[in-house]
């Protein structure tokens, strides 16, 4: 390969690699605009070890009057992950283990049957792409594709308690309420890919 051909392919995995960065959501015009995510923050969990599959996210957290506030921007897969190629499934792993691992907010969890006095909301997308494969991080990767300056929303709330079973501690997690609203998702993202409605 010529050094031009390598210079002009080095561009353009780092000319994607920048625009296929997520970012954090603005809050809605009449949800605590004044209150901006802190963040874009990068957090990992091991789904299983045989064969090893790393869950990798990126997340965004406020507080506001009604809740602890956070997006997850970014779920992406590392090693023999096939079996877990769901974007659902992979922001309520993340979310977990944001709120029980992470935690950035320093919210209390009491131990069940007691639940926690505040709410955890779920602000995350309502429309994801299809897996791709990002030249950069090596992994599978599904991100945000409804930026196209429409107000949707896909809110989930939550309680927490921990529970015990046999000497390990869990988390269980009540829905208090769903609440989603806007236009449909754009067919594609801008790069072509497959856009889909993640919130039902």
């Amino acid at each position: 390969m010529s050094r031009t051909k390598l210079q002009i392919n080095l561009l353009l995995i780092l000319f994607f690699s920048m625009e296929l960065h997520s970012s954090c959501p603005t809050p809605l015009s009449w949800d605590y605009p004044y209150i901006p995510y802190n963040g874009e923050y990068s957090a990992s969990v091991v789904l299983t070890y045989t064969p090893l599959c790393i869950l990798h996210y990126k997340y965004c957290y406020r507080t506001t009057p009604c809740c602890y506030d956070f997006a997850i921007t970014e779920v992406s897969l590392e090693g023999d992950c096939n079996q877990f190629k769901n974007t659902d499934t992979l922001i309520k792993y993340a979310s977990r283990d944001l709120i029980s691992n992470v935690n950035p907010w320093g919210g209390v969890i009491p131990e069940c049957p007691e639940q926690s006095s505040r709410h955890w909301r779920q602000s995350t997308a309502t429309c994801f792409t299809d897996f791709y494969w990002d030249p950069v991080t090596l992994r599978w990767t599904s991100v945000p594709c409804d930026r196209d300056g429409q107000e949707r929303w896909c809110w989930i709330y939550y309680q927490y308690c921990w529970y015990w079973n046999n000497n390990q501690r869990y988390l269980r997690e009540t829905i208090i309420e769903f609440n989603m609203g806007g236009p449909p998702c754009p067919k594609f993202d801008p790069y072509g890919r497959r856009c889909n409605q993640k919130c039902q």
